[in-house]
């Protein structure tokens, strides 16, 4: 009988402690502390200058409250005095856009100032845009990575490069990179393909494919875009005015696609951009953070700002930075045709019917931010048309 109520006890323990256990989601205390967030870049590219301002908050995941900082007087001025007012988006809550037609110019300085309708101000220091050097070539070389794994993607694959010449006075830089693939599927579907309203259909009463996925051709050219994501930066005190060579953008995976066009290489524009000492600590530091940072950082995977203060509240934390560059580009067209011996290549393969067979029914390339009927700058053809 003593063993059965010490039994009857342990079970009730193990009930009580089961019923108190619960899933650890996005924490949010009660008093919820705040930060400004501020997203600005100021190219000398023709391209749009756009500045995003939202107030945010961290939970004890990466997952942020976030509510855009609306009607804000927003402007950057130049070293020489002159003012540009940026112009709230009336669609897009809390971006801010400059005039047609601006960007930054190299050799200049330029200052972040906006605010904030409870009458906040805040403020960045100076920043002076150097001139970029041109990238002289971009090459690919192809190897293997013995480290890895025999069935990783990447253990085989083609290391791309590109090499510049240093100027004699002090630079920052960081690279980007985006990458053009010509595809010859638009849209895989669970149920069928919505004509109507250009996407895939909802599941219904108008499902024809019992459930099994429908891959849909493009209409025309079509291209994905993929753009990095990573941090690549470097200060010159090791090539100051001196040729830089090897300089590492990207290794592409010893791969073959079946969405991509026949024999087709890889294409990229990779851009190198020169920063201010300002935006390369700070880009430093996140990235010290991405690999050591931890569940608990407030914000996770975020910085406060070394360049940005609100002059009304000095004490008060600012997330994001006023990054002014100058930038130049090359296209890169990585020959991945190339075998690599003893490199497995890996092979992904779209597991769909094809329900055009019996009616044409190619799709629209639609323009977005990831896709593009557009031929890049400098495309080589290397596929059947």
């Amino acid at each position: 009988m003593k063993m059965n109520r010490k039994l009857i006890t342990f079970f009730a323990l193990i009930i009580i402690i089961a019923s108190c256990t619960y899933e650890i989601g996005d924490y949010q205390p009660k008093k919820l502390e705040k930060f400004i967030n501020i997203q600005a870049r100021l190219s000398d590219l023709d391209e749009p200058q756009i500045i995003k301002l939202f107030v945010s908050a961290a939970g004890l995941t990466n997952n942020f409250v976030s509510e855009p900082v609306l009607k804000a007087n927003v402007y950057i001025k130049d070293s020489d005095g002159k003012i540009v007012k940026y112009i709230e988006d009336v669609k897009d809550f809390g971006v801010y856009k400059a005039p047609n037609g601006f960007k930054g110019i190299a050799g200049k300085s330029y200052q972040l100032f906006f605010e904030t309708q409870d009458g906040k101000k805040y403020e960045s220091s100076p920043q002076k845009i150097a001139t970029s050097p041109e990238i002289t070539q971009g090459y690919s070389e192809a190897n293997i990575k013995e480290n890895l794994s025999i069935n990783d993607q990447f253990r085989g694959g083609y290391d791309v490069f590109i090499d510049f010449k240093d100027p004699a006075d002090k630079q920052f830089y960081r690279w980007s990179w985006a990458h053009y693939k010509r595809i010859n599927v638009c849209a895989v579907c669970n149920t069928s393909w919505d004509f109507v309203l250009n996407e895939c259909r909802k599941p219904g009463r108008f499902q024809t494919n019992n459930g099994v996925p429908s891959l849909y051709y493009c209409k025309g050219k079509c291209w994905d875009i993929e753009r990095s994501n990573n941090i690549n930066i470097l200060n010159d005190n090791f090539i100051n005015g001196k040729d830089a060579k090897k300089i590492f953008i990207k290794r592409i995976p010893y791969v073959s696609d079946a969405n991509s066009e026949p024999g087709a290489s890889h294409y990229l524009q990779v851009f190198q951009q020169t920063i201010s000492e300002d935006a390369y600590k700070y880009y430093q530091a996140l990235q010290a953070q991405e690999s050591q940072g931890t569940l608990y950082d407030i914000p996770a995977l975020t910085l406060f700002s070394i360049n940005m203060k609100c002059t009304s509240n000095p004490e008060e934390k600012i997330l994001g930075i006023f990054d002014a560059y100058s930038v130049k580009s090359k296209v890169v067209i990585a020959e991945t045709s190339v075998v690599i011996p003893g490199a497995t290549k890996q092979f992904k393969s779209i597991k769909a019917i094809d329900p055009c067979t019996v009616l044409p029914c190619p799709i629209p390339c639609a323009e977005t931010e990831t896709r593009t009927s557009k031929k890049p700058i400098g495309w080589v053809e290397k596929a059947f048309d």
